[in-house]
């Protein structure tokens, strides 16, 4: 549950850990809250990708020395915020 989630995010941030999400499908982005929860709380990032078969195209493209917001487009176009 995202809650869950979001507590484990703040023991990371709180050892400096950074975890980048992608969240992948219709499911994951219905719901955002933990994907872009855990981003945002840990520093990282969160890719929205609304197809599966999307994901290799999105991580060719992702550049990990960028400052990314966790909030975002999705691969259809759609915007996705916590």
């Amino acid at each position: 549950n995202a809650q869950s989630v979001l507590k484990v995010a703040d023991r990371l941030a709180s050892n400096r850990i950074r975890v980048h999400v992608y969240a992948i499908g219709p499911e994951a982005l219905s719901q955002p809250e933990a994907a872009m929860g855990l981003a945002a709380r840990t520093s990282g990032y969160c890719t929205p990708v609304e197809r599966p078969a999307d994901i290799v195209s999105v991580i060719e493209q992702v550049d990990l020395g960028a400052s990314h917001p966790a909030a975002g487009t999705a691969s259809d176009g759609s915007e996705v915020s916590p």
